[in-house]
């Protein structure tokens, strides 16, 4: 404790020093002139400045994770994070100020300007500001975690099993219809694991018996389609065209499995990263405190899936789901009346299919790190290159952080990610929302483009709004749960369309589409400077956009190794996931990839051997 105690005064230190070296700095007024002395002067100037502002970063960035380290000490001591605090904002405030008046060609040396005062890249990262959020928001958090996991739960069985006279009767006696109607009251009362798993086979016979039912009314329409035929149909032309198109399709759901697993395997998605570290996480962790919470939330657990299921077999499903949101966030300590009308929105987008994926890990940002991404900002100075996870922080991450607890915590600068198909800007936007714990959004012209009879099947909601008002009813429920909740990540995808180049390709989406998309966008905009909300952006191409989609403050442009450097990525990749002993089976293309570049002489026919010969197998 006393090492980490020397180690944080010494750091204030530097930090004392390097301000007043810094303010001196600025201090100082550029020459003006066209003179061969005075450019020299200037650039001496803003060289010595950039050297300072690197510098004083790296010691602020070691004061802070001292800072964390005392935090974990003393469990969440106060004066610890008001100090954690003070160093954020003015990290952020910093970072945000100098990067923008310093020339770009200082800017793309960050890495060697880091060596050079013996800072190694991971002393110059930034650590997470989990320890400043306030404990009510990571809280609410946590809580819509799980309630999109029973919310998802719900969704399945919904789909695959309607309240419906139709289906209720095929294969079932009274007894299980009776265990089917129970009411509320008695399903509340059930605890143990016995009865859930009698209740869930009830409902898995139901299900199976939909099932059945709806594949012999498939056979039977069939059959009356096939009597009224009046052309005669040659058998073995119809068994010829069957056998190639079948063909055709397993080849390519073959390739594209073999493909799949080989990104997997490697590590070579950043999508696979977010679904996967979490899980292998969590089997590292075997600690008995762990142990212990979760004996405490498996009654809970059951109890909200019981109600879930109970939800699917109600006349009464809106009310009653209704109510339960109502009675839970009531229950809670600090619940107001915006907390639970966010509580009732955040429900009708999940079913609306606007809230999908929350990312559980709040590292999710530091796992990203290890995929080589060159960003691009673009400045009014020009173009900059910089360090992605640092320039996210501190625009985004620290003053969202900071809004939950300090009144001063900066502007959330909103940011246009730019860069090809599978370059990571979905990825990075979640690890965005999971770093600050706040809720993801994630909005795309086609989810307006969705009529509503498709969603009538898994959501209730929708059975009530017309087919005229639906594209604005689902965009105005977006902006209402923004608005209610005050602290959310949205993001809005495929912004490319909104270019000049591609004014043809919006001619196949309807005009009402369009335009609730633009109003969304117009309302979180203006939501943006009252409220916490980080406003993201996604782009293929990197063109001016119209508006009021031009209205992004920062432009990052992520440029991921080209077709050499990719092949050199993944034997990297290969190697380390080997030496790491977590790769538990090479890939199958891979080590046919390997037999074949000892004969084929040309990469298009290895390729090409190397997919017939999987595809075949």
């Amino acid at each position: 404790m006393t090492t980490v105690n020397d180690q944080a005064l010494n750091s204030l230190a530097d930090i004392l020093r390097l301000e007043t070296e810094h303010a001196d700095i600025i201090s100082q007024k550029l020459l003006r002139g066209a003179g061969e002395k005075q450019r020299r002067r200037n650039r001496l100037h803003e060289e010595r400045r950039y050297k300072n502002f690197v510098s004083l970063f790296v010691a602020y960035v070691r004061f802070a994770r001292e800072l964390t380290d005392l935090i974990s000490i003393f469990d969440h001591s106060e004066l610890a994070v008001q100090t954690l605090t003070a160093v954020y904002s003015r990290l952020s405030h910093l970072f945000v100020t100098e990067v923008v008046l310093l020339p770009a060609d200082l800017i793309a040396s960050w890495d060697s300007s880091c060596l050079a005062i013996q800072a190694p890249k991971q002393d110059s990262n930034l650590p997470l500001p989990l320890s400043v959020v306030a404990p009510s928001r990571r809280e609410i958090w946590l809580k819509r975690l799980e309630q999109l996991k029973t919310l998802q739960i719900s969704m399945i069985i919904r789909r695959h099993a309607l309240m419906d006279d139709q289906f209720i009767g095929m294969d079932m006696n009274d007894d299980e219809i009776s265990e089917l109607e129970r009411s509320e009251s008695e399903l509340s009362h059930v605890f143990d694991e016995d009865g859930a798993c009698l209740l869930i086979q009830t409902f898995e016979r139901v299900r199976q018996a939909l099932l059945r039912r709806l594949y012999l009314k498939d056979v039977r329409q069939k059959a009356l389609d096939l009597d009224k035929k009046t052309s005669d149909i040659d058998i073995n032309r119809a068994a010829v065209v069957i056998q190639s198109r079948t063909r055709g399709y397993l080849t390519r759901k073959r390739v594209k499995e073999q493909r799949q697993q080989e990104l997997k395997l490697l590590g070579m998605q950043l999508e696979t990263v977010l679904r996967l570290q979490p899980n292998e996480q969590s089997i590292k962790i075997s600690s008995p405190v762990a142990k212990e919470s979760e004996d405490k939330t498996k009654s809970s657990m059951i109890v909200e899936i019981l109600s879930a299921l109970h939800a699917e077999l109600s006349s009464e499903q809106r009310k009653t789901m209704k109510n339960d949101n109502q009675r839970v966030l009531a229950g809670s300590p600090g619940a107001d009346k915006n907390e639970r009308l966010a509580g009732m929105s955040f429900e009708e987008l999940v079913h609306l299919g606007v809230i999908q994926k929350q990312p559980s890990d709040p590292n999710l940002i530091n796992l990203l790190v290890s995929y080589p991404v060159e960003t691009i900002w673009n400045t009014s100075k020009g173009a900059k290159i910089i360090d992605l996870r640092n320039a996210l922080l501190c625009t985004t991450v620290v003053p969202q952080a900071l809004s939950t607890t300090s009144g001063d915590c900066g502007t959330t600068k909103s940011i246009l990610l730019i860069g090809r198909s599978k370059s990571g800007k979905s990825a990075w936007s979640q690890a965005i929302a999971a770093s600050c714990a706040a809720t993801y959004i994630h909005v795309t012209p086609k989810l307006v483009k969705k009529q509503p009879t498709l969603r009538n099947k898994i959501c209730y909601i929708i059975t009530k709004v017309s087919d005229g008002n639906y594209k604005l009813w689902i965009t105005q429920r977006c902006a209402q749960f923004a608005r209610d909740d005050k602290y959310v990540v949205i993001a809005f995808d495929r912004l490319e369309m909104f270019a000049a180049s591609e004014e043809k390709k919006r001619k196949r989406f309807k005009v009402a589409m369009l335009n609730a998309f633009r109003k969304l966008f117009t309302s979180i905009v203006e939501l943006k400077e009252s409220s916490s909300v980080i406003l993201l952006g996604m782009s293929r191409k990197n063109e001016e956009l119209e508006s009021p989609f031009n209205l992004f403050d920062i432009r990052m442009i992520l440029k991921v190794p080209e077709t050499p450097e990719r092949f050199e990525l993944i034997v990297g990749r290969l190697r380390t996931r080997l030496g790491q002993n977590k790769l538990p089976v090479i890939p199958k293309r891979v080590l046919e990839l390997s037999k074949a570049t000892r004969k084929a002489p040309s990469c298009g026919e290895i390729l090409e051997k190397v997919d017939a010969k999987i595809s075949n197998a």
